[in-house]
């Protein structure tokens, strides 16, 4: 119910069922569930603006995936602990979960994860002034999300989108709008 809630955006009524639910993982040692609710917990407090309790509860994730080696779980944790740095625009903290969470997703091979991994970057990179690493992480996002095999429209939009707002932050009006355009097509 609480995983519903959060998807809802019921974040309180999400956190009340969440906590149960926490609560109950834990004692009977259901270690996937209890990282899931961990990290629903954590998303649940950022999207209030609650950064603080978010950060509690995704350094609990990532303690218990550490502890447990779940890999999955790991990648999940690198990814929470990025997003809530990126927002908190402690970018480079963001950068060292992100690197994390890639080198998780090129030992499983996830093509997703990969290109979803490199748009961060890429959006991360841009704001501490890094233009060509972003783009290198956007060429690579790009190249990924175009394989026949991978077809991944969104990544592709995402792509478009940073780069249109990398031309901005450097005053190339031309270049913005021509990725502009393309995200209208």
């Amino acid at each position: 119910m609480g995983r519903l809630k959060f998807q809802k955006s019921n974040n309180d009524e999400a956190i009340s069922e969440l906590k149960q639910a926490l609560d109950f993982y834990e004692k009977a040692v259901y270690r996937r569930e209890t990282s899931l609710a961990f990290t629903l917990l954590g998303r649940a407090y950022q999207d209030k603006g609650e950064d603080e309790t978010a950060l509690k509860y995704f350094q609990e994730q990532f303690e218990l995936v550490t502890k447990t080696a779940d890999e999955s779980g790991l990648a999940d944790s690198h990814m929470n602990l990025a997003m809530l740095n990126g927002n908190q625009e402690q970018y480079t903290e963001a950068l060292s979960h992100l690197d994390e969470k890639l080198k998780i997703d090129e030992s499983r091979n996830s093509a997703r994860g990969k290109a979803f991994d490199q748009i961060n970057r890429g959006k991360f990179l841009w704001q501490l002034g890094r233009y060509d690493e972003a783009r290198a992480a956007l060429d690579s996002a790009n190249e990924i999300a175009n394989r026949q095999e991978a077809q991944l429209k969104t990544v592709v939009a995402w792509v478009h989108l940073i780069k249109a707002r990398m031309a901005l932050s450097q005053l190339q009006y031309g270049e913005a709008k021509k990725r502009g355009r393309w995200l209208l097509i």
